[in-house]
């Protein structure tokens, strides 16, 4: 008596990979996006995808605009600046212009140019990409906190207990600060600010 093996098919498990793909088409179901935080990186990845290959962008419309936003969300503004770079001589839209501006602004430290521009962009600019300009101010505002993690001694050292604290006692107006009257603290306290501020300098330097 023989026995035939016979061999039962399991189904295939969904891997990681098919995830993924899966998440990949949910997030661009719709162009142009709804928002860049579901998953900017994918968000990019298509954007560069239909630069390079225009058939694959055929009929969508704010594709450079929608990159330069996904990459200020992401805090890459070199990689913004070669996009207005690459397009900035080929008639580019209005609204990439805005986005430039804002980007720009980041890039020399303008707050003026930056919070004015992402006004404007909520403002003028057609839905959804408007809703883009919360999002990316968001993640600057995030980005900056996140490094003063990198001043945190000193900022310790200066008795504050965080970068807000700070930025706020910055702002104040010179009359509002209030310093010690003793002479030693004082002393001490300047001390202290020169040390942090040489400290910044010798940062920015080797950056």
């Amino acid at each position: 008596e023989t026995y035939q093996h016979i061999e039962v098919l399991q189904p295939i498990p969904e891997t990681n990979v098919s995830k993924r793909k899966q998440e990949e088409i949910s997030i661009m179901a719709s162009w142009p996006p709804e928002s860049l935080g579901a998953d900017p990186e994918v968000i990019l990845n298509e954007c560069e995808l239909m630069e390079v290959l225009p058939e694959k962008g055929e009929g969508k419309q704010f594709i450079q605009v929608v990159e330069m936003a996904t990459l200020l969300y992401l805090g890459e503004f070199v990689h913004a600046r070669h996009l207005w770079r690459r397009w900035k001589d080929n008639n580019p839209s209005t609204l990439l212009a805005d986005w430039w501006k804002v980007g720009a602004g980041m890039m020399s430290n303008d707050p003026k140019a930056i919070w004015e521009g992402l006004a404007h962009i909520e403002a003028t600019h057609p839905a959804p990409i408007k809703s883009y300009a919360q999002e990316v101010g968001i993640a600057f505002r995030k980005n900056i906190l996140d490094s003063y993690s990198l001043v945190q001694p000193y900022l310790t050292l200066l008795n504050f207990s965080s970068g807000g604290e700070a930025l706020q006692f910055l702002q104040q107006t010179t009359a509002v600060r209030t310093w010690s009257t003793n002479s030693t603290q004082r002393k001490t306290a300047l001390t202290q600010v020169v040390a942090f501020l040489d400290s910044a300098t010798s940062v920015d330097t080797k950056a």
